[in-house]
């Protein structure tokens, strides 16, 4: 078994809950894209969770080649299949009967079989499983592409294959054919970060990225970029919309991912009062980010029904606070089930 690095299980926390923080911006920084003090708080909250996904996606890179265990390719998939895919499969299945996609809210219905096996095979069951779909297609060319990311070159032609799927994605008018190509859930979209959590695992990439060399000019680079991006987005979302302007930021996500990463790893997080929570958050990372949508789905339907406007700033505590405790529930329920079918409760909890 290969030798634990914590600092992988504090930037996994911290992208769950910068994830959680994405969607529950949302729908108040769309309604209060004028309003002042909430506006820019919501703001935040969204602009800076933005290295959320990219990162889980470098940390997946990073764990895989980092991991020790030797077998066969089969064997390989079998494993993965066990611990991603399932999970998928129960989400999916829920969301199939409680999400609806053109409301982007909760709403029960009996699905055809062909819309569910539609979805499991696309990631449409809900807004946000469509990484799982990148992660079991970067899984499925691992051991195809693990020594070629492994390498400068092939690391340095990631990240040009990646540059050009985002900005021809976002900027470039793809005709109808070419659409599915340039579709967020291509790999090649994504495999960039993919190579660069496999590339730190070689040489010396760990101990460069512990180095507290440059953590004060990386701090401030990294919260100027930040603020510029939510300028940016201000701007551009007052003429366009803020989805347009957030999908205008474009390639310059993986430029702030890169940064926000090389800051966090710099940071001395072991004297922390909640380090221990960070520490479960990332030990259940994957069932904390599929299920939170749909604790929020069920708050926002019980203020809809109470007819409450969700997008005041008590509207962002409250859910936080919701998506918490329902993530808990669930955790345990989880945790329950392990116990039941493995009889090993000691180590499930």
């Amino acid at each position: 078994m290969a030798k634990r690095i914590s600092e992988m299980d504090v930037v996994r926390a911290l992208a769950t809950v910068a994830v959680v923080n994405i969607h529950i911006s949302a729908t108040p920084l769309i309604a209060t894209l004028k309003d002042g003090a909430t506006t820019f708080i919501y703001l935040f909250l969204n602009v800076a969770a933005r290295f959320a996904v990219p990162t889980f996606i470098m940390l997946s890179g990073m764990g895989l080649a980092i991991s020790k265990r030797k077998e066969g390719y089969f064997s390989f998939l079998k494993r993965r299949v066990k611990k991603v895919v399932l999970p998928y499969i129960l989400w999916s299945v829920i969301y199939t009967f409680t999400w609806d996609e053109n409301t982007g809210g909760m709403s029960l219905s009996m699905p055809t079989v062909s819309r569910l096996l539609h979805n499991l095979i696309t990631g449409d069951a809900c807004y946000h499983v469509y990484f799982v779909i990148i992660i079991v297609q970067l899984y499925l060319l691992f051991p195809l592409i693990r020594n070629w990311l492994s390498s400068n070159t092939g690391l340095i032609i990631s990240g040009i294959i990646t540059v050009s799927m985002i900005s021809i994605g976002q900027y470039a008018e793809i005709p109808d054919r070419w659409v599915f190509f340039f579709d967020i859930r291509n790999p090649l979209n994504w495999i960039f970060y993919f190579g660069v959590g496999i590339r730190l695992v070689r040489g010396r990439g760990i101990e460069i990225l512990r180095s507290r060399k440059y953590k004060d000019l990386l701090s401030f680079v990294t919260l100027g970029m930040l603020g510029g991006m939510m300028l940016f987005v201000y701007r551009v979302g007052l003429r366009t919309g803020i989805d347009a302007a957030l999908d205008a930021l474009g390639p310059v996500i993986i430029f702030y991912t890169m940064l926000v990463n090389m800051w966090f790893w710099k940071l001395n997080w072991d004297k922390l009062p909640f380090r221990r929570s960070l520490d479960a958050i990332s030990e259940w990372s994957y069932l904390i980010y599929l299920a939170h949508p749909f604790i929020l789905m069920l708050y926002m339907n019980l203020l809809n029904k109470m007819q409450i406007e969700h997008y005041g700033l008590i509207f962002g505590i409250t859910a936080v606070m919701l998506v918490t405790a329902g993530s808990v529930v669930f955790v345990s329920v989880n945790r329950l089930i392990n116990c039941a079918f493995t009889r090993n409760c000691k180590q499930s909890a």
